[in-house]
């Protein structure tokens, strides 16, 4: 009889423990693959997840009972979602979107939509849709370049995200599997966005094609592809720096292609490219002078001209192969500076093209003016200011692979944190971003959202030296709405990137608390730590150059003031 006084009791305790706290006990048990994939993506939604391997949350989707490679009306909601944004309906967009996400929600090509719809509405959040679509791109094993190294995906709608990502469009539709090796591939043919080139994607399908077998026909891609709308070239007639010295007017036929912190990018009449470099002149420029001497290019000759008060100089070289493309093919490449200013023009085209172009280039180089400042402009920022208020108990942080240090300041705490991007609150109730990976595609990034955000330059960006004697650049924005929410409030916004490219800064404080947050930026940004020396990548082959340190130039030497009208560029050798 004891013995069963002793089991009913211990059943008693046991009840009243499930009674009590029934959380414990059933997280305690093994998650079905469902449940556990469920779970993880709640995290996600609420912003509590900062930790998850992507990779791995995708193969576990492939093991729950909800996973569909194939789905025609997954497909065709896809289609309506796509059309309704080209429509602008976004309200209609965004509906469809969010019953997407319910039943696929590591869809990046869904992501994608969402990030472009809130982005031009101003409203949403853009910015997690736009690193939701990262974070699920980029967990993609491989590099599409072979059948060994195809992309491993899980559905053709990675697919057409990864070409979004890695910017190009499919020449033809795939609707057979190609079998290679014992595996199951698509093989696209695919142009570049950019420059043309054609070339082949492989992807690795042997996940959905199998699961296909199991439930349906074998896996092809939609034969409709949802109809993403390439913007129009923007036609460009002048340029005007934010200071107001320095302008330059563009003969016709030419449009804006691209836009950097460090340069701008047009296409020309004749099939060739500017690059007119508008800050960080003295590195832009001699890593295309280093590209151009480094392939090597063939010195054709130089000539002086006067633009205006500007003295100017052009060199020219041929070379095999653009900047961004080593197709083989002979470019004139014209290398154009002027005296005493940190502004200038890099010209490519084919060398075929030289003679018929010279009207044009000879009406840009000439087409320039400059202004000298009557005053210097106002310093908003000095990064050497002395703190309003004692830091104390500061906090480090660390880039997971060691080479950026950043020391926070007295009472951050820490916010999201998504890949190459950690999230803090700062005092004066400011937001503190820590960028690692690509920085520099990250900032820009950031510089888009200010777009969208009214944003405003201050001042001229701020130079200095971090406590290592690291070159720093400090852009100074005013914006409505902060990156993360457009909540009407009025902003200041600093970017912060260094000459090492492994580590930037961006900070986000209200515009009334501005004065006050002065005495703990200026430490923070002279305060990181770079641990070790990384070479930096070349800027070539690459669709923009990437700025690096902030040197300013020595004045070129003075040239003759003689207009030479019909002599303004140099022959080329060999035509």
């Amino acid at each position: 009889m004891k013995v069963l006084f002793w089991i009913q009791k211990i059943l008693w305790v046991l009840l009243l423990i499930l009674v009590l706290n029934p959380t414990e006990i059933i997280l305690g048990q093994n998650l079905s693959s469902d449940e556990e994939y469920l779970s993880i993506i709640e995290k996600i939604k609420k912003g509590e997840d900062t930790e998850t391997d992507y990779t791995k949350l995708r193969m576990l989707y492939t093991q729950t009972s909800f996973y569909q490679p194939e789905s025609a009306e997954r497909d065709e909601n896809i289609l309506k979602m796509t059309q309704a944004w080209i429509d602008k309906h976004d309200n209609e967009a965004i509906e469809i979107g969010n019953q997407l996400l319910e039943g696929e929600y590591l869809n990046p090509f869904v992501h994608d939509l969402f990030a472009k719809i809130y982005k031009e509405s101003g409203e949403g959040d853009p910015l997690f849709h736009l690193l939701m679509f990262i974070n699920i791109i980029t967990s993609i094993q491989g590099d599409g370049k072979s059948y060994e190294t195809a992309y491993q995906v899980i559905s053709t709608w990675e697919e057409k995200a990864m070409m979004t990502f890695v910017r190009v469009s499919p020449v033809d539709q795939v609707f057979e599997p190609t079998l290679h090796d014992g595996h199951c591939y698509h093989v696209i043919q695919v142009k570049a966005d950019e420059t043309g080139e054609i070339s082949d994607l492989y992807f690795n399908i042997d996940i959905p094609y199998q699961k296909a077998q199991q439930t349906g026909p074998v896996v092809t891609a939609p034969v409709i592809t949802p109809p993403t709308p390439t913007p129009a070239l923007q036609p460009i007639t002048t340029y005007t720096d934010p200071t107001g010295q320095f302008s330059i007017h563009f003969p016709a036929g030419f449009s804006l292609l691209a836009s950097q912190t460090n340069l701008i990018q047009c296409l020309t009449p004749n099939n060739g490219n500017l690059y007119l470099i508008i800050s960080d002149y003295a590195n832009t420029m001699k890593a295309f002078s280093d590209e151009v001497l480094n392939r090597p290019a063939s010195f054709s000759g130089e000539s002086q001209f006067q633009a205006g008060n500007l003295s100017g100089k052009i060199q020219l070289y041929t070379m095999s192969g653009s900047f961004q493309v080593l197709d083989g093919k002979s470019y004139a490449v014209l290398l154009v500076t002027y005296a005493g200013i940190d502004y200038g023009l890099v010209v490519v085209l084919p060398a075929e093209s030289y003679s018929a172009a010279q009207n044009w280039l000879s009406a840009l180089v000439t087409g320039v003016q400059y202004q000298p400042a009557t005053s210097p402009p106002p310093v908003v920022l000095t990064p050497t200011v002395t703190p309003t208020f004692q830091v104390t108990n500061s906090l480090e942080y660390t880039v997971l692979d060691g080479l950026f240090q950043v020391l926070l300041p007295a009472g951050s705490s820490q916010g999201g944190k998504w890949p190459n991007i950690a999230e803090y609150q700062t005092p004066s109730q400011g937001t503190l971003y820590i960028l690692s990976g690509d920085t520099a595609g990250t900032l820009n990034l950031f510089r888009q959202d200010l777009t969208q955000k009214q944003g405003k330059m201050l001042s001229q960006p701020v130079l200095f030296q971090t406590d290592e004697g690291v070159q720093g650049r400090m852009e100074i924005n005013t914006m409505v709405g902060n990156f993360q929410a457009a909540d009407g409030k009025d902003y200041i916004s600093f970017l912060v990137s260094y000459e090492r490219p492994e580590g930037a800064l961006v900070i986000i404080v209200p515009n009334n608390l501005y004065t006050e947050a002065q005495g703990w930026i200026s430490p923070l940004i002279t305060d990181v730590t770079f641990q070790a020396i990384q070479p930096t990548p070349s800027p070539f082959l690459t669709p923009m150059p990437t700025a690096t340190t902030m040197v300013t130039p020595p004045p070129s030497p003075s040239v003759s003031t003689t207009t030479l009208p019909s002599e303004t560029l140099p022959p080329l050798s060999g035509l």
